[in-house]
C-alpha cells in the first residue's frame, strides 16, 4: 500500500485547458466507414495523456489523478493529506551505530 500524496501544480487559463493537460484525453472513435489502416492508427493515437507523457512515468494510473482548482483547492488537499484512508506506515525505530549486530557476531 502506498501512503503517499503527490501535488503537481500548474497555471492554466481555465479548468478545461487543465484537464487537457491532467486528464486522459480520446479522439472521437472513426465511424465504421474508415479503413482498418486509419482504425489501427487512431488506436495508436488513443489515449493520450500529455501529463504522464511529460512525466515519463509509465506506472501513473489516470484513475488516481484529481484535477482540483478554486479557492478551496488548498483546504481540500489537506483533508486529503488527513484521511485515514490514507494509512501512516510506522517507520521502525532507528538504531544507534553501536547497537548494530555485526555479520560475524
Amino acid at each position: 500500500m502506498n501512503d503517499h500524496l503527490h501535488v503537481f501544480a500548474g497555471a492554466f487559463a481555465s479548468r478545461d485547458d487543465a484537464c487537457m493537460y491532467t486528464e486522459v484525453q480520446w479522439e472521437p472513435e472513426p465511424d465504421s466507414s474508415v479503413s482498418d489502416e486509419d482504425y489501427r492508427a487512431w488506436e495508436d493515437r488513443n489515449p493520450s495523456w500529455r501529463m504522464k507523457a511529460d512525466l515519463g512515468d509509465p506506472y501513473l494510473d489516470s484513475d488516481f489523478i484529481e484535477t482540483i482548482d478554486g479557492p478551496d483547492r488548498f483546504d481540500y488537499l489537506a483533508t486529503l493529506h488527513r484521511t485515514p484512508a490514507v494509512p501512516v506506515v510506522p517507520q521502525p525505530p532507528n538504531r544507534s551505530r553501536n547497537s548494530r549486530r555485526r555479520p560475524d557476531a
